[in-house]
């Protein structure tokens, strides 16, 4: 998955999921959805196989519910603030289970995240 792939998800959702009305509201969204998508998935292309398996993952969600599409935009938000301070990150594989979303090595400490959004009408208000 890649610039162009994201691209074929957000084409794909159906008209009437709530990604998919805003990003006909606000194009700037999906312009800078993409952007991000694409700048990630060349950091994890640089770390290993199991880095972009896991993100390519985590981009599936989009597509499978965008409704929540929120949510796992403001763990990209998160991967990408980690990327832009050099910060050693990748998401973590799907379970079953509740497990965190991004492992993050920072100053030699390894740390498990879960990132979550508080949301109110449909405004992003909080990143934890």
């Amino acid at each position: 998955m890649d610039k162009l792939s994201i691209s074929n998800i957000l084409n794909e959702i159906s008209s009437n999921s709530k990604l998919a009305k805003h990003c006909i509201s606000q194009p700037s969204f999906q312009i800078e959805l993409i952007n991000r998508v694409e700048s990630l998935s060349a950091y994890y292309r640089s770390q290993s196989e199991e880095a972009i398996s896991s993100f390519f993952d985590h981009l599936r969600h989009f597509k499978d519910d965008p409704d929540q599409y929120l949510a796992y935009d403001t763990e990209l938000r998160f991967a990408e603030m980690l990327l832009r301070r050099q910060i050693k990150h990748c998401f973590l594989s799907e379970s079953k289970d509740v497990n965190p979303d991004i492992e993050v090595i920072h100053n030699g400490k390894v740390l498990y995240c879960e990132i979550a959004s508080i949301q109110g009408d449909g405004i992003l208000n909080a990143v934890m």
